[in-house]
Order: structure tokens, then sequence, then C-alpha cells
């Protein structure tokens, strides 16, 4: 029979494994499963708080919806209608008499030039009255809400000539044209 020195030996070599055992096969994964749960507790709340941002961001976006709508309709008057530049051209007449010059419009075809972002329709306007009345016009139309550019701008001291009634027609010619944008995209013809 074994000695109780070794009996205890053994026991403590038993108990040892047993602790072992129990920390590979109960404790180790057990502590795994902790930290992969403590992650995916983790990554659930970045996602909460990411959803939580996105409410908040959905909430502010409904109140301004109406803001919005008004914006895109403001942006949207902001272009010319390409087949009828009707209400830009009424727009220039309205103006040029508010300022007392003689206008003449005359639409031209404006093809697309690399870089463009919309399609265009070309405006040549000449306009002749006092120097002031045409820069104010010129600044006028700068400030105006239609999406143009000014591709072209002319103004020349003219001599007086006297009308009908003893008045001079003008001292100033301005002329410009302008390049009024459509909105929509533009098409580049291939050569």
């Amino acid at each position: 029979m074994l000695s109780a020195k070794k009996k205890i030996y053994i026991l403590i070599l038993i108990f040892c494994l047993a602790d072992v055992l129990l920390f590979i096969l109960v404790i180790f994964p057990l502590t795994k499963r902790v930290g992969e749960n403590a992650n995916e507790f983790r990554g659930q709340q970045k996602n909460l708080r990411a959803l939580e941002a996105q409410t908040v961001s959905l909430k502010d976006f409904q109140k301004n919806v109406s803001d919005l709508k008004n914006y895109a309709l403001v942006v949207q008057n902001a272009f010319i209608d390409p087949t009828a530049p009707v209400s830009f051209l009424q727009f220039l007449e309205k103006w040029a008499v508010n300022y007392n010059l003689a206008l003449a419009v005359a639409p031209f075809d404006s093809p697309a030039v690399k870089g463009d972002i919309w399609s265009s329709v070309g405006v040549r306007v000449d306009a002749t009255g006092n120097l002031a009345d045409c820069l104010r016009f010129a600044e006028m139309l700068e400030n105006s809400p239609w999406v143009i550019m000014i591709t072209r701008f002319e103004l020349q001291k003219t001599v007086p000539t006297m009308a009908v009634q003893e008045k001079p027609l003008g001292e100033a010619t301005l002329s410009f044209d302008i390049k009024a944008f459509s909105g929509k995209p533009a098409v580049m013809k291939k050569n």
C-alpha cells in the first residue's frame, strides 16, 4: 500500500490537474465568451448611438423639410426654360424700363463648353442710356436671381444724338453676352 506521504502527493496532483482542467475547460472559455460579449456589447452601443444620431438628424430634417421645399423652388426658379426663355427676357425688359434704357435683346445658340454643368441659352444684350443707369442695370443683372454668366462685357461712351423731342438718346452703350443656364445637364457634341 502507498504511504501517507505518497497519497498526499497524489491527492495534491489530482487537485492540481482538476484545477488545470477546470481552468482550461470551464473558466478560460467562460472568460473568452465574456470578452466576446463585452466587445459585442460595445459594438451594439456604438450602433445605438449612431441610430440615435440618425434619429435626431431625421427629426431635424423633418422640421426643415418645408424650408427645403421653398429653397428648392427658389433654386428651380433661378434657371431659365431653354426652349422659351420668355420670363428671363421679360425680366431684362422690365429692368431696362426701370432704368430708362433703350434695350435690344437677341437670344443665340450657346453650345456647351467643357466644364459646363448645365445646358445654356445665350442672350446678347445691348442697352443705351445714361452711364449711371447702364452701370446700375449691369449691377442689377449681376445680383439677379437668375443663374447666369456674363461672357462678354463692353461699355462704350457714345455721342448723344437728339431724338424727336430734343432729348439725347444716351451717353453710354452697354453691350454684353449672357450665358443663362437651364438647370438641365449639359450635352457635349462629339466632333
